[in-house]
């Protein structure tokens, strides 16, 4: 009975917490500056997340524990294959390429095989090897990265017509969509989004631009022209999601990334920015937002605890009935 007791009182109070963790969003404007919906990470966090990356040195530590452990397994392809990809993030490119390639011989097929190829052709400036590999990979696994890879495909079929004229991104997006020429930013129309290979809806689109964006990242440096004309086009499909704030630190994440056409960027942001300063609401500050962080720390600290007590509930429990049928068998 008081095992039932633990249990009920662990699973009420989870309940509990899942429902603070649900509660614990942030309001978010919408265009028309009302509060819209609601976004679970501020904007600052939303902005710094697209861009988090470790060290060289630290990419390269785990490099070298993974290749300890890959000559002790030579046959574990997981293994070299995840030696490749830290020897990639490292910027040993040259190295992670002889490594993948002798995956790809000794066991062909593999979907990690090909994306990781596509990504080293790709940073090491070979975009219609790179773009072979990703379609590849894209083959042997459609719903790779949660279905985003077709961005990656537009990334690299970029690449090519800026190979032919540099300043194709002034007069182009990567995405191919019409958010206007002027400071309020227009709607795309039904046929161009419909033409995206891979998003349904918006919040599909925001979602795939957030993973590409993710990788790509931690791979690149600013300035970096794909980089800052993702971000801007993923600060307008923000501001359609009703999720402004989140939409002007992307927005202003493109700046440090120099978008060609700044000047429409820096309009539109001006614009962003009046329609918040207008609002009841303003932006989190850094306080706020480290509250925030504090009061998640806390919800999971109380999961653990309380799974924790429920796991000492049911061993408890277990030895008890151990002693019980110890005693009766004596």
């Amino acid at each position: 009975m008081r095992f039932r007791l633990v249990l009920l009182l662990a699973f009420g109070l989870l309940l509990l917490v899942r429902s603070g963790s649900a509660c614990l969003w942030t309001y978010a404007l919408n265009l028309d500056g009302r509060v819209d919906e609601i976004v679970e990470l501020p904007p600052g966090a939303f902005a710094t997340g697209l861009v988090s990356k470790l060290s060289r040195e630290d990419w390269l530590a785990r490099a070298k524990d993974l290749k300890q452990r890959s000559d002790q397994q030579p046959a574990n392809h997981e293994l070299r294959n995840d030696y490749a990809v830290m020897l990639v993030r490292a910027g040993e490119l040259t190295e992670a390429l002889a490594v993948l390639n002798d995956i790809e011989a000794t066991k062909p097929g593999l979907y990690p095989t090909a994306a990781n190829l596509g990504t080293v052709y790709e940073l090491s400036g070979d975009v219609e090897k790179s773009l072979h590999w990703i379609q590849e990979g894209l083959a042997r696994n459609p719903r790779s990265h949660g279905g985003s890879e077709w961005l990656h495909v537009r990334i690299l079929q970029a690449k090519q017509k800026m190979a032919d004229d540099p300043d194709w991104l002034k007069t182009h997006s990567i995405l191919g969509l019409n958010f206007g020429d002027d400071a309020r930013r227009a709607r795309p129309n039904a046929e161009e989004f419909a033409a995206l290979d891979g998003s349904q809806t918006w919040e599909d689109l925001s979602v795939h631009m957030q993973v590409q964006l993710r990788e790509r990242t931690s791979l690149v440096n600013p300035p970096d022209a794909i980089v800052a004309d993702l971000l801007f086009d993923l600060s307008n499909v923000l501001a359609l999601n009703g999720q402004l704030e989140n939409a002007i630190a992307v927005a202003e994440l493109a700046q440090r990334y120099e978008l060609p056409h700044g000047e429409l960027l820096q309009r539109r942001l001006d614009h962003f920015r009046d329609i918040v300063h207008k609002a009841d609401k303003p932006l989190l500050n850094h306080n706020e937002m480290l509250n925030l962080g504090l009061n998640r720390l806390v919800i999971w600290l109380s999961l653990g605890v309380i799974t924790l007590l429920a796991l000492c509930a049911w061993w408890l429990r277990r030895r008890r009935r151990q002693r019980a049928v110890a005693a009766k068998l004596s």
